[in-house]
């Protein structure tokens, strides 16, 4: 919903979902023998720090604050600092509800993939497509449309093979069409 850069423009308490990678994530006790996991989550964009308190991260496990793989965070804004105009010594900070690894999110969410071709890719390109889409390896529950555009013709089918939506998949995608011309929904 947000991204990292962005959230210093929001009200404290707003409720945020930010995708990105875990750095500098440790999960500690602290001087009154609660646990918490604190460190940043970093996306395109920027990065912002995160707490997650021992209710929560009894919930959801510790393990997930140790993986290097992109994760979906979703909880409550805390704004620290102040603006008076000239300065802003303003920080965000999430208050954590929940931790969930986006390749996770993306099984659930997801119901379709759209490849989108047009003149500029060349048969070899839709060649590997199919190879891909035919692939044992790849085949799951996930429709699939081919869009084509040419000039002012659009076309859409649907493609008669589901995949899984790995991320070795969407790789294999991205090195044959390019990030840009396919989208989840």
């Amino acid at each position: 919903s947000h991204h990292t850069n962005d959230l210093i423009n929001f009200p404290e308490r707003t409720k945020v979902i930010v995708c990105g990678l875990l750095k500098s994530s440790s999960v500690r006790t602290t001087k009154s023998g609660f646990k918490l996991a604190s460190g940043i989550i970093e996306d395109l964009t920027g990065q912002v720090s995160f707490v997650c308190f021992q209710k929560t991260l009894e919930r959801i496990g510790e393990d997930i604050f140790h993986t290097d793989k992109p994760v979906m965070i979703t909880g409550s804004l805390k704004i620290e600092g102040e603006s008076d105009g000239e300065e802003d010594s303003r920080k965000a900070e999430i208050m954590v509800d929940s931790v969930e690894l986006l390749s996770d999110v993306r099984a659930r969410r997801v119901t379709h993939i759209q490849f989108r071709i047009d003149e500029s890719h060349k048969p070899e390109d839709i060649e590997k497509l199919r190879s891909l889409l035919s692939e044992p390896a790849n085949q799951g529950n996930t429709l699939t449309y081919l869009k084509f555009e040419s000039g002012s013709v659009d076309a859409q089918m649907r493609l008669p093979h589901g995949v899984c939506l790995t991320d070795e998949f969407l790789h294999n995608v991205d090195a044959c069409l390019g990030l840009e011309n396919y989208q989840l929904k």
